[in-house]
């Protein structure tokens, strides 16, 4: 097996491609978000790139933060309070049915709970992840149907 990738080498790559990919996607008419999953699914730990555990940890903890924090700056407090109760369930909804589905899907193909659950989890991640990045890409973030979708986050 190869040595690891440098961490600056990796985030070079990791970002650039997604950044590359992001725009042919926004050309397209697409999400910038769909071309960073498809970055994503090019370069991650299943394919080419040699990285270890933790540079992948680093670099997905990164973009979380990125890309939660970023949409965050975009909600103001006191709107978020005016949606409250259809928001909170909407919240409800948001986190349980991805749960539930990726849960179910695995435990029906005969993983193991904690695998099932795992997955159930990240399911609850990528939806809140993605759904945010596209209402905010769209520059639907502050129309009022979207902020149903605040509490997400």
């Amino acid at each position: 097996m190869h040595e690891p990738l440098p961490l600056p080498l990796a985030m070079l790559i990791v970002f650039g491609s997604a950044k590359l990919l992001a725009e042919i996607c926004e050309r397209l008419g697409q999400p910038g978000i769909v071309g960073e999953i498809l970055a994503g699914a090019l370069i991650g730990p299943a394919s080419w790139m040699d990285c270890s555990n933790d540079t992948l940890k680093a670099l997905s903890d990164l973009g979380v933060m990125f890309l939660l924090f970023g949409v965050g700056l975009e909600v103001k407090s006191s709107e978020l309070l005016k949606v409250g109760a259809k928001a909170t369930l909407v919240a409800t909804i948001g986190v349980i049915v991805p749960f539930f589905a990726g849960w179910g899907i695995l435990r029906a193909w005969g993983a193991p709970q904690i695998e099932a659950i795992f997955v159930g989890a990240s399911m609850v991640a990528t939806s809140v992840g993605i759904t945010a990045s596209v209402l905010s890409a769209k520059s639907c973030f502050t129309k009022s149907p979207a902020k149903l979708f605040w509490p997400l986050q």
